[in-house]
């Protein structure tokens, strides 16, 4: 017997969505999402068969049965295990605070149904799963409110305890591995004067008139490798709604000559969309040879580049030399993690690879987008596993 059967899936090509638990449609019912796994369905026929109550007599839908139906009871159980999975894979402790399993059942129902018919992922669903599974959290099938400007939601506080994800803060090293997590801890969120609170990250500070870099051509190999000379600066401020129960985080990144607001997702969806590639050429210097793009330093970029669309070009369409944007050696993560939050698709070069194999990974691995960008990360700057989900935030976040 096969452990799932899918049903015929709904196309996402082309659409655009940030935040779905807002703009989507009510998720497929468990009787549908139950059909598409045959030994599930076997439990719930054989928990009916058992059952006196008139609904499995007349062989009603799963999910629309009165309490005490064995159905019921059986399907709770299920929602109940697979929440709790869902959230001790975020980080959870071994504890819940579920009271009512109405907001539990419709987020799996959700998440189950965006699986299922979507084929996608979406963070808000699977960490409002995890935080209202861990806090006990009541959020409800309809949204009181939603903040305009916001992307994803970053954390969420309810009585004495929050939850925030991992990637949230911009001077911490960012890590794919372990980035569906958070960390727990009793606090409160700042300006949040209710005991329940969602906090929503402010979504990246577009540029009408984006300005253009001031490099342009080849440099020598001394010149291409100098660090970046930009300075760089983050600073987070918490704006509330008037209630105070949903608030937007700001992230402002301060340069040299430049200030803008950055989503700290977007630089965790970079990160998952981009490449790291390396090759056997990194000790031989090698100019840096842009064609007839640019090389921007750190300054620049940050009032200069917008993130790119999903632009996925066909299977034997290759991306050209020209208009390549590389930047300097990044040598901090603070301009690293800027860098990308400003792309969400790009080439990133370490020490451990040369200027060419880098141009080659970016004409030949079919990453897309407008813009063709190389992120060049300094060589003390490197990749680090992820902090400790269970390790305790600071009082306030």
């Amino acid at each position: 017997m096969p452990v799932f059967k899918g049903p015929r899936l709904v196309s996402m090509v082309g659409e655009k969505i940030r935040n779905p638990i807002k703009v989507q449609t009510s998720p497929r019912s468990f009787h549908a999402i139950m059909h598409c796994f045959p030994a599930a369905l076997d439990l719930f026929d054989s928990l009916g068969s058992c059952c006196t109550c008139t609904h499995c007599i007349t062989d009603g839908k799963i999910d629309e049965g009165k309490s005490g139906c064995l159905r019921e009871t059986g399907l709770a159980v299920l929602i109940s295990l697979l929440a709790h999975i869902i959230a001790d894979g975020f980080g959870a402790c071994d504890v819940s605070g579920i009271v009512d399993q109405r907001p539990q059942k419709y987020l799996i129902q959700t998440l189950l149904s965006d699986l299922i018919w979507k084929r996608v992922i979406f963070w808000d669903t699977w960490f409002l799963v995890a935080a209202c599974t861990y806090l006990g959290y009541p959020w409800s099938d309809e949204p009181e409110e939603y903040s305009e400007g916001a992307t994803s939601i970053v954390a969420i506080q309810y009585g004495s305890l929050v939850v925030a994800s991992t990637w949230i803060d911009l001077s911490q090293e960012l890590s794919v591995y372990g980035c569906f997590g958070f960390a727990s801890g009793e606090g409160q969120l700042q300006g949040v004067a209710d005991e329940r609170g969602i906090l929503y990250a402010e979504a990246t500070m577009k540029i009408e008139e984006p300005h253009a870099s001031s490099r342009a051509g080849s440099y020598d190999a001394q010149t291409a490798t100098a660090a970046d000379p930009s300075s760089v600066q983050i600073q987070t401020a918490i704006i509330g709604a008037a209630d105070g129960t949903v608030s937007r985080l700001l992230t402002m990144v301060r340069s040299n000559s430049s200030r803008r607001i950055v989503d700290p997702t977007d630089a965790m969806v970079s990160l998952c969309l981009s490449t790291v590639p390396t090759c056997k050429h990194e000790g031989v210097p090698t100019p840096v040879d842009c064609g007839t793009g640019n090389i921007w330093t750190f300054d620049e970029l940050l009032s200069g580049w917008n993130p790119t669309e999903f632009e996925w070009p066909m299977r034997d369409q290759a991306i050209g030399d020209g208009n390549i944007m590389m930047t300097t050696p990044l040598d901090t993560v603070e301009k690293f993690n800027v860098a990308m939050a400003l792309c969400l698709r790009c080439v990133i070069q370490t020490s451990q690879c040369c200027s060419d194999c880098a141009r080659r990974e970016l004409k030949f691995k079919f990453l897309g987008g407008a813009a063709k960008r190389i992120i060049r990360k300094e060589v003390h700057c490197k990749h680090q596993m992820p902090r400790r989900l269970g390790q305790q935030p600071q009082q306030e976040l």
